[in-house]
């Protein structure tokens, strides 16, 4: 298993615990830390994104060099950690779980995520790690708007992570504007007939090609991705109104009914019928 790969994995189980055992997790406080030094051992795990200047840290005998964009994981295994005065901005989250056997597990986990001495530049987190903050110092804050700000920044940076640094890094990096401008088409147009060769032919790239490169960057083939779009958006429809099948099939860019029926069933487990009286029946 690649670096990377290892990295990768340590973030899946990251955001699987926070989403598993979130009640019991003590996200207790974070901030900006500005120029001023510091000299003291660690007591919480944190989260650190260097959003202005250098820095230089040392921790139990180790010597990091950080700059703007660049994220560190620090568990709190740490007992000397310390840096001089200089000009940086770093946004911190400070945290831990109540129960001892969760901290254990989630050590675990960041050694294997392994970033404590070795930062990851990953710009674009700024905005991210604010809204957090913001809302964990408002006057009511929401522990699930709470929630859902910690684990989006950390699937953030697990996309990140794949998309800019995997072994495909210079082609990602390459077509990932187009990719997103697809995307962005899918979700817009899903209702509409999308052959592969009319997005091919706009783009000036081979059919087989722009699959490829469109499963480099979102890891399915393209066709795949669409259908998830037609099924969820199909979904939705079955949870909230009370459009036959056949009208749903067709307002999401299914064949016929038939054609519809058959999808659905295939990537839920469930025909469409079926899902609706499962849904009515969890509202009860």
């Amino acid at each position: 298993m690649t670096t990377n790969e290892t990295m990768l994995t340590g973030l899946e189980q990251f955001i699987a615990l926070i989403d598993t055992e979130w009640a019991g997790m003590n996200l207790h406080s974070g901030g900006i830390w500005r120029d001023t030094g510091w000299d003291g051992p660690g007591r919480d795990f944190e989260l650190s994104y260097y959003i202005q200047g250098t820095n230089t840290i040392r921790q139990d005998g180790t010597t990091v060099q950080v700059a703007q964009n660049d994220l560190l994981f620090l568990p709190d295994t740490i007992r000397n950690s310390s840096c001089d005065e200089g000009s940086f901005k770093v946004i911190f989250l400070a945290f831990r779980f109540r129960e001892e056997a969760l901290n254990v597990q989630l050590r675990q986990i960041y050694q294997t995520i392994g970033l404590q001495s070795k930062p990851l530049a990953l710009p674009g987190l700024e905005e991210d790690f604010l809204a957090l903050i913001t809302e964990m110092r408002s006057g009511k804050p929401s522990t699930h708007l709470i929630k859902h700000l910690f684990i989006h920044i950390l699937v953030k940076i697990y996309r990140a992570v794949n998309l800019f640094h995997g072994p495909t890094k210079s082609k990602t990096l390459k077509h990932e504007p187009m990719i997103q401008e697809i995307i962005k088409d899918l979700n817009e147009n899903y209702g509409d007939p999308i052959p592969l060769t009319e997005i091919a032919e706009k783009y000036e790239l081979n059919e087989r090609y722009l699959n490829q490169i469109f499963k480099g960057v979102t890891g399915i083939p393209l066709g795949r991705y669409l259908m998830k779009i037609r099924i969820e958006q199909a979904k939705r429809l079955l949870r909230t109104t009370h459009l036959q099948v056949t009208d749903i099939a067709l307002d999401t860019g299914f064949f016929d009914a038939a054609h519809f029926c058959k999808s659905f069933k295939k990537y839920t487990d469930y025909t469409p019928a079926e899902y609706k009286a499962r849904m009515e029946q969890e509202m009860v």
